[in-house]
């Protein structure tokens, strides 16, 4: 099954689960283009190269104008094999999506069920009910509709990742337990309903978990022992963009903003970067070429490759910024809307010694003066010490869009303010951490990240833009 971080693949990889897990059989039919577009809220010609790689591979056949027709064949037992070839694979990492399902996604489908009216969502729904649902399981549908009221870009796509690697969604058509959760939901009021969808779909997905697992077990046992390696959750997002010059700038721009690399030296040459990162000087080259788009680095002919981090303004005229800046936005809102249950669940499951390293770390970024650390620190330390590994990805994953807005941010800020509020932050932590007020770090950072989110938004609100320079005028509290 492929994994590349494309819009495609989101229709590649349901298609071919329903395929190969025995949802078609030989000679169905998938729904027209069209619908499908509709159903993933995606371009038809997206859609289309999803049936192209589907047909070459030798699953469907599309004949214009007709739908296309699958034409895998297998057996019952074919169907499971897949299952469990699939499952054995993934085996801690499913066990993990069930902290990843409570610890982010309930929270974030709690919020988009709050942004929306209550009318329009119960008018969704109805829609969902009464519609037959060969397309798309209805468990995807509820979500994707609560979700699309935060217009976060971001956590959409975080849900259809985690759906790519549980792929159980995938699997479930007109099942009666769904219908029967849709009836429930007409008769709740919209504060209730984040909850009851919640735990309500666990359910579901852990009563048809349970049945594979037992349907294997008695056919292929020898499959659940983990023979095949391993595959953890991975989140990869950057479709616009390719995915390891992203990684490779943020880390950069971490190392400047840590000191490896100080503002006004000369980066290492070419060769010298490439080996130091690991990777092809053809792909230093590159994201040199992307970094630069921010005025983090620039080149001087026979000198080499200065860092100017905060030294010129950040231009416009190029896609990266604005794509970094609405990373930024949707990063600052995913972490807003998760960080209290992730904080309590990290930091009450670790050791005081531990709890006082954090409080070590803090100290020393004040007392160095570099409080623009502190979302660096803090974010690295929950994602490096949450016990649920996907979860940690997932956050420093979102860690990175965050550093690569740093330009915006940290250096266009009146110092004073920022001081005040990253060192206010500081403080009220250390404090907390030596009381072991748990609870209390975990509120305190709850509020200020739904601060920073608030902040930084109505920033971008009062952007001033020219032909070459876009600066962001921070509003003074």
């Amino acid at each position: 099954m492929k994994t590349q971080s494309e819009l495609n693949c989101l229709v590649y990889d349901f298609y071919v689960t329903r395929i190969l897990f025995g949802y078609y059989s030989y000679g169905d039919s998938l729904p027209p283009m069209q619908k499908i577009s509709e159903y993933f809220r995606l371009a038809v010609p997206t859609v289309r190269t999803a049936l192209k790689l589907l047909e070459k591979e030798g699953y469907i056949e599309i004949s214009a104008p007709k739908a296309a027709r699958v034409i895998y064949q297998a057996s019952g037992k074919d169907y499971l094999r897949n299952i469990a070839r699939y499952r054995s694979a993934r085996k801690e990492g499913l066990l993990d999506m069930r902290q990843v399902n409570r610890l982010l996604l309930a929270p974030l489908l709690n919020a988009g069920i709050s942004a929306g009216d209550e009318s329009s969502l119960k008018d969704r729904w109805k829609k969902m009910k009464d519609n037959e649902f060969d397309g798309m399981s209805v468990s995807i549908g509820l979500y994707t509709s609560a979700l699309a009221y935060l217009d976060n870009y971001l956590i959409m796509n975080f849900y259809w990742e985690m759906n790519r690697y549980t792929r159980i969604p995938y699997m479930l058509g007109k099942l009666e337990a769904l219908e029967e959760i849709i009836e429930k939901l007409d008769t709740l009021p919209k504060e209730e309903m984040g909850v009851f969808l919640t735990e309500e779909l666990e359910s579901v997905y852990m009563n048809v978990d349970k049945i594979l697992n037992k349907k294997i077990q008695s056919e292929y046992p020898k499959l659940l022992d983990g023979q095949y390696p391993g595959i953890p959750f991975e989140w990869n997002f950057y479709y616009k963009r390719s995915q390891i010059r992203y990684t490779l700038g943020a880390k950069m721009l971490q190392e400047i903003l840590y000191g490896y690399y100080p503002i006004g030296s000369y980066l290492p040459s070419l060769p010298k970067l490439a080996e130091h990162y690991g990777v092809s000087v053809a792909t230093i080259r590159r994201t040199i070429d992307f970094v630069a788009g921010y005025n983090i680095v620039k080149s001087f002919q026979g000198k080499g490759i200065q860092v100017c981090l905060g030294k010129e303004d950040v231009t416009a005229s190029q896609e990266v910024v604005r794509l970094a800046l609405k990373y930024f936005l949707d990063g600052m809102q995913f972490v807003a809307l998760t960080v209290r249950p992730v904080c309590r669940y990290t930091l009450k499951r670790i050791s005081a010694e531990e709890l006082d390293k954090l409080g070590q770390f803090l100290l020393t970024i004040c007392e160095r003066k570099k409080e623009y650390l502190l979302l660096d620190i803090f974010l690295t330390f929950i994602a490096e010490r949450c016990p649920s590994p996907a979860v940690g990805h997932c956050y420093l994953k979102i860690l990175k869009c965050l550093v690569m807005a740093y330009p915006f941010t940290l250096f266009q800020m009146e110092q004073a303010e920022f001081d005040r509020i990253y060192g206010e932050m500081i403080r009220q932590t250390i404090h907390n951490i030596e009381g072991r007020e748990i609870d209390k770090i975990t509120d305190g950072w709850g509020v200020f990240f739904e601060e920073q989110e608030r902040y930084f938004r109505e920033a971008a609100r009062n952007l001033t833009y020219d032909r070459y320079n876009w600066k962001v005028k921070l509003p003074i509290h």
